[in-house]
């Protein structure tokens, strides 16, 4: 049965710059996690820890940041969104002082605690702040655009904080991301828009809040988190393979990073000619369900897996923002309670899957870790078919 159609609402018809703080608000939040990592030369010796000490500190923000987003997603529809964002950009900016400022672990971590609970609150708060300023119609290019900025931000965070620690000393990179954070919040308190925006969400809330929620919600953390959790182990796929060196992995890894990027920036041309988001998200679920399965059965070679992890960064790329467009146009006024509680449990996904893949990849080598990718992707695929279905 079809979905009853309502009237456009009077959203927001000013400028469009309010998106340029909140793309480069998404890049900063993107680069924080891979930080650590990224300095992993400089940090043993700076805060007198091992290499087990760096993970730490990864692992720390990533458990912070997933527990965290759904109490401050719910927060989101409580408080001011846009003071809620400039709170945490200040949050984020201390933590990262915090940090530079630590000369042992547990310091060290607490500040990354802190940081993954001001990600936290930026996340939902910026796809919040999209979604309610925005026509239906536009929202897929909007959220994709802000979704590319978290996807550059962890791309290039590798290397840049790399250079940066290695010719100003591993406090620089966080120096300069703490100036970044105050920087971009002086550019978001003067872009962003004053006006309180739940009325429109509370306007919408009576038609949108009768759809299927629950359905759309674990289908993206089906393919989504575990689509996310087989690009993270790739390498370690590849790298089993005795013909791939650890130089042509990384070029695969960055393939997958440019293809998902490529993903975010036409999620709004293919939203324009398929006409719904549900549709988008199948076109993506079945693209990525056929990445996986060859790049799990075919024989691996530089170019197939090239070619593989390039379209499935490119199907996460263009599902993800169509995705949230599903769960925002459903949620109505309760749309940063759904997207913290989304992105949350998709976090729990990477991060209680990813240890287990690797127990999987150790002891059953790499058929046991593909039939797993490919269930969970699977299992995303069936709940995507099952909630279009019901609402073509």
């Amino acid at each position: 049965m079809n979905p009853p159609v309502t009237p456009a609402l009077p959203l927001f018809q000013g400028s469009r710059l309010f998106l340029l703080p909140l793309v480069l608000i998404a890049c900063l939040a993107g680069m924080v996690g891979p930080m650590p990592l990224a300095m992993m030369r400089f940090l043993p010796g700076a805060l007198n820890t091992g290499m087990e000490g760096v993970w730490s500190l990864t692992g720390s923000y990533h458990l912070a940041l997933a527990l965290a987003l759904p109490l401050l997603g719910y927060c989101c529809d409580r408080v001011q969104r846009r003071r809620l964002l400039l709170s945490a950009l200040v949050m984020l900016a201390a933590s990262a002082l915090a940090m530079a400022c630590s000369s042992n672990l547990g310091l060290a971590m607490a500040s990354r605690v802190l940081a993954g609970i001001a990600t936290a609150a930026i996340l939902p708060a910026v796809l919040a702040i999209v979604a309610d300023l925005l026509a239906p119609t536009k929202r897929v290019a909007a959220l994709g655009l802000v979704v590319m900025g978290i996807t550059l931000g962890t791309l290039l965070t590798p290397m840049v904080v790399g250079i940066l620690a290695q010719s100003l000393g591993w406090q620089g990179p966080l120096v300069l991301l703490a100036a970044g954070c105050l920087g971009v919040m002086l550019l978001a308190a003067r872009w962003l828009p004053r006006a309180p925006t739940r009325q429109v969400a509370q306007a919408a809330a009576g038609a949108s809040g009768r759809r299927p929620l629950l359905r759309p919600l674990l289908a993206l953390c089906a393919w989504y988190g575990v689509g996310t959790l087989g690009l993270m182990v790739s390498s370690q796929l590849l790298m089993s393979d005795l013909d791939f060196t650890l130089q042509q992995a990384l070029y695969v890894s960055l393939g997958h990073g440019l293809g998902m990027a490529a993903g975010n920036l036409g999620a709004g041309w293919v939203r324009q000619r398929l006409g719904r988001d549900e549709d988008q998200v199948l076109l993506a679920v079945l693209l990525l369900a056929l990445s996986v399965l060859a790049f799990v059965l075919l024989p691996r070679s530089f170019q197939v897996a090239l070619g593989c992890l390039g379209i499935w960064g490119l199907a996460l790329g263009l599902g993800l923002p169509a995705g949230l467009a599903v769960l925002v146009g459903r949620a109505g006024a309760g749309a940063g309670k759904v997207l913290g509680g989304a992105l949350g449990l998709s976090a729990l996904v990477v991060l209680g899957g990813l240890p287990l893949a690797l127990w999987l990849l150790m002891i059953g080598g790499t058929a046991a870790l593909g039939v797993v990718l490919v269930a969970g992707v699977g299992l995303g695929v069936c709940l995507v078919v099952a909630d279009w279905w019901v609402t073509r």
